[in-house]
């Protein structure tokens, strides 16, 4: 067997399993860390297709931003975007953090750049592990092959979504670097 202790993808992979032993043998299962078990499932399986009522609430968010966005302009946007918070994991680190307060666990993961760092690799096994129809709205939202150190994603609209310029969209396309 391989040592891959050096490996950020399979740190990053072993962490999630881990924390999801922790969930399942202490903590309720539909309301305790919902977004957080929500990650840890979709680390381990090539599509989500089940227990999205915990990632719907984030992609609803995102898709009404991005249309925001579309529809209005990309200078309409008055604060950090939402998708920008999903591309981040703004909500899982915010879980992440509490989970690991409650468990006195250390908390330097969440320092600005071994945070950036985890969620480099998460982003990496994720990449063609679609979320399929989490919102009425999004029947797709998967990130795609990048360089390392960026993300690539796309989300598909249900309805195409008419621009401020008349033009329509299936989806929109996101990227950014960490």
């Amino acid at each position: 067997m391989r040592d891959d202790s050096n490996d950020p993808e399979a740190r990053a992979v072993y962490l999630l399993v881990e924390i999801r032993k922790i969930l399942d043998h202490a903590y309720d299962k539909k309301t305790d860390y919902a977004l957080l078990r929500f990650y840890c499932d979709w680390i381990v399986h090539t599509e989500k297709t089940r227990s999205l009522e915990h990632i719907a609430p984030l992609v609803q968010k995102v898709y009404v931003g991005i249309k925001t966005q579309i529809e209005q302009g990309p200078y309409s946007l008055s604060e950090r975007p939402p998708i920008v918070e999903f591309i981040y994991m703004d909500s899982l680190k915010e879980e992440m953090i509490s989970l690991f307060e409650k468990e006195g666990l250390p908390k330097d993961l969440f320092e600005k750049d071994a945070w950036n760092n985890f969620v480099a690799a998460v982003v990496q096994v994720l990449v063609d592990q679609p979320i399929l129809n989490p919102v009425p709205e999004v029947p797709c939202i998967v990130l795609t092959p990048s360089n390392p150190g960026c993300i690539c994603g796309t989300m598909e609209f249900t309805q195409p979504v008419k621009a401020y310029d008349g033009q329509e969209y299936s989806h929109y396309n996101f990227k950014n670097v960490y």
